[in-house]
């Protein structure tokens, strides 16, 4: 979702991207690496909270330890032809090696390490607000053209959720990693040319207690986009745009976008859900062949660091 040429930008930095000015759905192309090729991918884990906080991080106060779990070839490699660029399966014959990790640091003076250990040692401590993200995953029943779901995670500052869908259409819609399918039914008689509108009406509301987010539910693909934007602190449109475009987020790059914050974008602005609310995410009008439903909980966590210890708040 972000602007797209901050993804063509990233096209260039990993090593592996190719540009299609002239394609209606996304900006880049992953390139093909053949038998007996080797690429040097570089990349930033970008829903890593510790590397999106916009602030230095006291690695002489609060070590960091990152732990990366690779994905099996069944999830990570594109099985499907027609998710290929080439139209053709991928090998899941394939080695990973030379794994290294690069990072930028500030060498602080001494008067300002001696004011660190001067505030650690008083009991004091360093606050660090850090985005991260909780997904829940739920099963849709079959045959089912709606869904109630209830949101067990308590946080203390709920800020944004994220909804995105799997369905049974196609294989390149089923992938949990690279699908994100449009969900919602559309108004019998249009079709899919350019010429052509099809309304979708798919219904989206959350409730939070006795509130609702929106107060009136979303029930048009334009509702949604806006919303997204909202949720993703880009709704002015002249300043930060969505890398979406009108065939993609119809067909197979749909994300549902809920703000909760009470300034977009601003952290400490969301919702507590630790007093014993219910949280339930209400979904209408969508296709039988949903498969599974993906909510993502993005909340603000507070990181302390202690002279003796690192505590994390959520």
């Amino acid at each position: 979702m972000a602007p797209t040429n901050w993804r063509i930008n990233a096209a260039v930095e990993s090593n592996l991207g190719y540009l299609t000015p002239t394609s209606v759905s996304d900006p880049t192309v992953v390139q093909v690496i053949d038998p007996g090729e080797y690429a040097t991918v570089l990349f930033s884990p970008n829903a890593l909270g510790v590397t999106s906080t916009k602030k230095l991080w006291p690695i002489e106060m609060a070590p960091l330890s990152l732990e990366i779990t690779f994905a099996p070839p069944d999830d990570a490699v594109i099985y499907d032809a027609s998710m290929h660029p080439r139209g053709d399966v991928s090998s899941k014959d394939y080695a990973i090696n030379n794994l290294h990790l690069q990072c930028s640091q500030v060498i602080v003076d001494s008067a300002l390490n001696n004011s660190f250990k001067s505030l650690l040692s008083s009991g004091r401590s360093l606050t660090i607000a850090i985005q991260t993200i909780f997904t829940q995953s739920h099963v849709h029943a079959a045959n089912s053209n709606s869904a109630q779901i209830s949101m067990v995670r308590a946080l203390s500052k709920l800020g944004i959720v994220f909804v995105t869908y799997t369905d049974s259409v196609s294989s390149t819609r089923n992938h949990e990693v690279v699908g994100f399918p449009n969900p919602s039914l559309s108004v019998a008689g249009g079709d899919d040319s350019a010429t052509s509108h099809k309304e979708f009406t798919m219904e989206t509301q959350l409730q939070l207690d006795s509130f609702l987010y929106p107060e009136t539910k979303m029930d048009s693909l334009g509702e949604h986009f806006s919303k997204l934007s909202e949720a993703a602190a880009t709704y002015d449109q002249r300043l930060a745009t969505l890398s979406l475009t009108p065939q993609k987020y119809r067909e197979t790059g749909f994300v549902t976008g809920l703000n909760l914050m009470r300034a977009p974008g601003a952290s400490f602005s969301g919702l507590n859900t630790r007093t014993g609310s219910h949280l339930i995410l209400k979904i209408g009008n969508i296709r039988t062949e949903v498969t599974k439903i993906f909510a993502h909980l993005c909340a603000t966590v507070l990181v302390e660091c202690r002279a003796d210890s690192v505590s994390v708040y959520d």
